[in-house]
């Protein structure tokens, strides 16, 4: 290092030295950089990484109530501006895909896997007319994916109004069916 002003010049100095020495190894390493598995195994490395960095920060309450007050911090500072992302997050495509199939499996109780209830998703998104009523949707309010409700497994995607009626007829369905058997039986008819 005497032959050197500074660190910086024989670092950069080694480093060429080591590529020109090393080179078939570093080009025999990119390739290996660029293959699925080893990003596959990079990405675990480091979330596990962080998983145990994180595990240790949070056991020191002091650290974890600093980080509660950072974000509560931004979120007064920057309301607005949030409110405002949301506001728009929740009008793109990804967005409504987003609230409506959380609304669907919760509140519908509507039990399907990712790939049907994408498959539903974009069917009722592209959706312009009732496929019971062939009505057109005057807006958005009036797309209702129709399922039923006991099985949770999806019919179709229909305007508010046939849906409303469609549920009427499901909660009833089972007076009806009692009814229909009490004349029959009353009446002795038989099939």
């Amino acid at each position: 290092m005497s032959d050197y002003d500074d660190y910086r010049e024989y670092k950069r100095d080694y480093d060429k030295q080591y590529r020109i020495k090393n080179l078939e190894k570093i080009k025999e390493k990119n390739k290996l950089r660029h293959t699925k598995e080893y990003n596959e195994k990079q990405y675990q490395k480091r979330k596990k990484y962080q998983k145990e960095y994180y595990q240790k920060k949070r056991e020191n309450k002091e650290w974890v109530e600093e980080q509660k007050n950072k974000c509560n911090q931004y979120k007064e500072k920057n309301k607005i501006s949030c409110s405002q992302k949301v506001a728009e997050y929740k009008k793109t495509y990804n967005g409504k895909k987003s609230h409506k199939l959380s609304e669907w499996t919760k509140k519908n109780n509507l039990k399907m896997d990712k790939e049907n209830l994408d498959e539903i998703f974009n069917r009722w998104w592209n959706s312009t007319h009732c496929e019971i009523c062939e009505i057109k949707y005057k807006t958005e309010r009036y797309r209702c994916m129709e399922h039923h409700h006991s099985s949770g497994s999806f019919r179709c995607i229909c305007c508010s109004s046939c849906n409303n009626k469609i549920g009427v007829v499901d909660r009833n369905k089972d007076k009806v069916l009692l009814e229909l058997h009490k004349y029959f039986i009353n009446n002795n008819i038989l099939f």
